[in-house]
């Protein structure tokens, strides 16, 4: 029995052990601090479930069986959708919509991919992808946007060593 980086077995324990066919043991195994369990990999057909921690392994012959880890995924967030307008006589002639990713400590997701809809509230959409910068802002522009109310839905978001939890904070826009 072994693991990969990031954790351990703690049942039955590292290394080899021998048991009478027919034997029930328990497998357990405890993943480190930044690290998860992701699955018991090698001879698993007689394993109760591989892809828990805590499980069981019928014994009829000779095993070699490993709790694999993984590094945990910093989550990533849409800390806010905002939109301001420029041009035109009134400064209202272009749409300007900039998405802000933060991680878990509320700091700028910095060159992450985001994807983003636009819609209108006539139906119409516009579909964006762009890498944040060094304040973990990406920004859309909708040149010569119309009349109607709008609103962004982040599609998706993928940065290297992060997982975005999938939600798009509530935002909206109305022009007259």
């Amino acid at each position: 029995v072994s693991s990969t980086e990031g954790g351990s077995v703690t049942a039955p324990g590292g290394g080899t052990s021998t048991y009478h066919a027919g034997t029930v043991v328990e497998l357990m195994a405890e993943a480190d601090g930044g690290y998860r369990f992701v699955e018991w990999t090698g001879d698993v057909g007689t394993i109760a479930d591989v892809g828990v921690a805590i499980t069981t392994i019928i014994i009829s012959g000779n095993y070699s069986i490993t709790a694999s880890f993984a590094m945990e995924a910093t989550p990533v967030r849409v800390g806010s959708i905002t939109y301001e307008t420029d041009g035109g006589p009134n400064k209202n002639k272009h749409l300007n919509i900039t998405v802000l990713l933060l991680d878990e400590l509320g700091e700028p997701v910095v060159g992450a991919s985001v994807s983003a809809t636009l819609c209108r509230d006539d139906g119409g959409s516009w579909n964006f992808q762009g890498t944040t910068d060094l304040y973990g802002t990406v920004t859309f522009r909708v040149a010569n946007h119309g009349s109607g109310c709008y609103w962004t839905v982040v599609t998706n978001v993928q940065a290297e060593g992060l997982e975005w939890d999938g939600a798009t904070p509530e935002n909206g826009y109305c022009k007259e």
